[in-house]
């Protein structure tokens, strides 16, 4: 038993190495990459409404000044 554990052990590690690598491969591609794509796509346009907002007040100052 010890024998047979010493020879397939590393083999067997190495095969539950690389099916973990896949599952994580795919959960990247599949869940957090998506996830990830739009938390991006929100923040970019989170970005333009902050720019746009910015501009509303400094024209809001200069009406108030004039």
């Amino acid at each position: 038993q010890k024998q047979l554990d010493a020879m397939l052990g590393p083999i067997v590690q190495t095969w539950l190495n690389n099916k973990f690598k896949e599952v994580q491969d795919l959960f990247e591609q599949e869940i957090t990459g998506g996830i990830i794509r739009v938390a991006k796509d929100v923040m970019d346009e989170s970005e333009n409404l902050i720019n746009q907002i910015e501009v509303n007040i400094k024209a809001c100052g200069k009406a108030m000044i004039s």
